[in-house]
């Protein structure tokens, strides 16, 4: 039964407004370890932390002791195709597939000073996540893998 849930609903991972039923990706969080490397051979390790609620997935990192956030929104424009928004401003774009793994990539941009390609694989239903991706982030280009965990809802 969770298998079949999952997959009628992997498209609409983060969608609760187009009739399918809440996912069990709804109201969850990710926690875990990223690494990072960019283009001229520096690298690092961070703390990483993925929540999803109300359509809104929300991205904290640690580092050296200093926490990063960022929280954008996904609005549904079609089953497994979404908008993204920051505030109220476009930025970009993402789709989900209906085979599992179930896979997302996301694209998205804020200016000339972020430019973003990158996917999430939720592992086993929903006990996991990688996040990988790669982009120019303040003219620097840089690549990043995260290894997270599910933790208990929030």
């Amino acid at each position: 039964m969770m298998i079949a849930m999952v997959m009628a609903t992997a498209c609409n991972a983060f969608a609760v407004d187009i009739g399918l039923p809440i996912s069990n990706f709804y109201d969850q969080q990710y926690e875990g370890t990223g690494t990072w490397t960019s283009n001229t051979g520096e690298t690092g390790q961070y703390e990483s932390r993925i929540s999803f609620s109300n359509n809104v997935m929300t991205f904290n990192n640690t580092s050296d002791g200093e926490t990063s956030e960022l929280s954008i929104n996904f609005q549904f424009t079609a089953p497994g195709q979404f908008d993204i928004y920051y505030d109220a401003n476009l930025i970009g774009a993402g789709s989900c597939s209906d085979i599992l793994p179930l896979t997302c990539q996301l694209n998205y941009t804020f200016g000339n000073l972020f430019i973003i390609s990158e996917t999430l694989q939720f592992l086993s239903g929903i006990d996991g996540l990688v996040r990988s991706g790669s982009g120019r982030l303040l003219g620097q280009y840089l690549s990043w893998k995260e290894n997270l965990k599910a933790t208990p809802a929030l």
